[in-house]
């Protein structure tokens, strides 16, 4: 199917920026072949493994600091300085038909016929769940383990990606509601103010940031509480694989290394967005089957919408 339409033509007419998402190909040859020559980008999913672990926006300096999982440690750099980019340039136009992907990321709406099998955890059984959690991704990802015992496998968690989940984040979100009337409108169920009359309304404690409720320090030690949630579920879920795994990340975040930038940005011309931990666990390797790929449909995107709006990208 042709995956340009009117609409892609028009916002790319209307606004050059947008180009490159609403023509990945042209991103993924042009950003590409730059990032490739200028930074050494590599492909991740031809690299030698069994299980690909991908932590979603995650630094390898805070990595070095928090991890405690034993194995051959160094830094990659990846072809994304987003999700969006890394499934485009990962995975667009591929067969991947031995490898099954479990994620909360919607951005794999993109490449799923390039793969032999997605569990997307922010939609069961076409209605809406909240995808991004870990325990919801552990769960899926230990099902696909053992439903699919001789395919690769992508478990791709959201943190430490926004937002911010543990006891810290929710105390902040309350501190930013009640001290300047603010109301965190699309994550109240982890840790909203009881303020409901707000005139100013803000997505995630990134954004509080941005808007200078909150300082760097705070905003660094919120993004490592996540990191330390999600690597428990990493260490739960390390024990039932079988294979050689790769704890990993799609791109990293900027704490300002880029451009004073927050977060991360699509097709950025950065090596600081890209560089990302390689943990390597070697184990009993797979006897690994390519097959015709299972039938797939996309997500209704109501649910896609919810899925982003809580991620902050909406």
């Amino acid at each position: 199917m042709f995956p340009y339409n009117l609409n892609s033509l028009n916002t790319a007419i209307t606004e050059p920026s947008k180009i490159l998402y609403e023509f990945p190909l042209i991103g993924k040859l042009i950003v590409g072949t730059a990032t490739n020559l200028a930074f050494g980008c590599e492909d991740f999913l031809d690299a030698d493994w069994d299980n690909l672990i991908i932590l979603d926006a995650c630094r390898p300096d805070k990595f070095e600091k928090i991890n405690d999982i034993s194995g051959d440690y160094h830094i990659k750099i990846s072809k994304g300085a987003s999700s969006n980019e890394f499934f485009i340039r990962n995975m667009l136009g591929c067969k991947y038909y031995e490898t099954v992907y479990v994620t909360g990321n919607t951005s794999v709406e993109k490449v799923q016929d390039s793969l032999y099998n997605v569990v997307k955890t922010y939609a069961d059984r076409g209605e809406y769940k909240k995808g991004w959690a870990p325990d919801i991704t552990y769960e899926a990802a230990v099902k696909a383990n053992l439903d699919f015992p001789n395919k690769r496998l992508v478990v791709h968690f959201m943190q430490p990606h926004t937002p911010y989940l543990g006891p810290l984040a929710r105390d902040l979100r309350k501190q930013v509601s009640n001290r300047y009337e603010v109301e965190f409108v699309e994550i109240t169920n982890i840790g909203n103010s009881n303020i409901t009359n707000s005139n100013v309304q803000i997505k995630s404690l990134l954004h509080a940031f941005k808007k200078g409720y909150i300082n760097k320090s705070e905003l660094e030690i919120v993004y490592e509480e996540n990191l330390e949630l999600v690597l428990r579920y990493v260490k739960k879920l390390l024990p039932k694989l079988v294979g050689k795994t790769v704890v990993t990340a799609d791109h990293s975040e900027s704490f300002g290394d880029y451009k004073s930038i927050i977060g991360h940005r699509d097709w950025a011309f950065s090596s600081s967005m890209r560089e990302v931990p390689w943990l390597v666990r070697d184990g009993r390797r797979k006897s690994i089957t390519k097959g015709e790929p299972l039938q797939k449909s996309h997500a209704n995107q109501e649910i896609i919408e919810q899925n982003m709006r809580e991620l902050g990208y909406l």
